[in-house]
C-alpha cells in the first residue's frame, strides 16, 4: 500500500497504524495477530482502538444528555401543568358543592327557626299556635 502518509518517505510502505483518538500506534503486525478483533479500520492508516471520546464527542454526548434530560423535565411539567388544572377544576366543583351544602344548611337552620316561632311547647307537651 503506497499512500503519502511519511513527510520524510513519501514513497515508503505504511508500517505502523495510528489511532485516531488517543494517537496510539501499532505495528502492522501486531494489529493483525493481537488486534484485530479490537480495532476499526478508518482509512489507510488510521485506526480506532479505543471508547476514547474527543472533546467534540464528549460535547455531543453532554448535548444530547441535556438535550433528553430537558425533554424529560418538560414532559413532567407538562403533566403536572395538567394535573393542576384538573384539581382546580375539582376544587372548584367541590367548593361550589359546599356553598350549595351551607345554603341548603341555612335555609334548613331559617326553616326551622320560623317553625319554632309559630309554635311553642306547652307543659303539657302539646304544641300550641302563639
Amino acid at each position: 500500500m503506497k499512500m503519502e502518509v511519511y513527510k520524510c518517505h513519501r514513497n515508503s510502505d505504511i508500517t505502523t497504524y495510528v489511532c485516531i483518538k488517543c494517537l496510539s500506534l501499532f505495528h502492522k503486525s501486531c494489529a493483525a495477530r493481537d488486534w484485530k478483533e479490537k480495532l476499526l479500520l478508518v482509512d489507510g492508516h488510521k485506526v480506532i482502538c479505543c471508547d476514547k471520546q474527543t472533546e467534540s464527542e464528549k460535547f455531543q454526548m453532554n448535548l444530547k444528555e441535556i438535550k433528553q434530560k430537558n425533554l424529560l423535565k418538560n414532559n413532567r411539567l407538562r403533566q403536572l401543568m395538567a394535573e393542576k388544572e384538573y384539581l382546580l377544576r375539582e376544587s372548584e366543583e367541590m367548593e361550589r358543592k359546599m356553598m350549595d351544602e351551607i345554603e341548603r344548611q341555612k335555609k334548613s337552620i331559617s326553616d326551622m327557626q320560623d317553625y319554632r316561632s309559630k309554635k311553642f311547647f306547652c307543659s303539657s307537651g302539646i304544641y300550641k299556635a302563639s
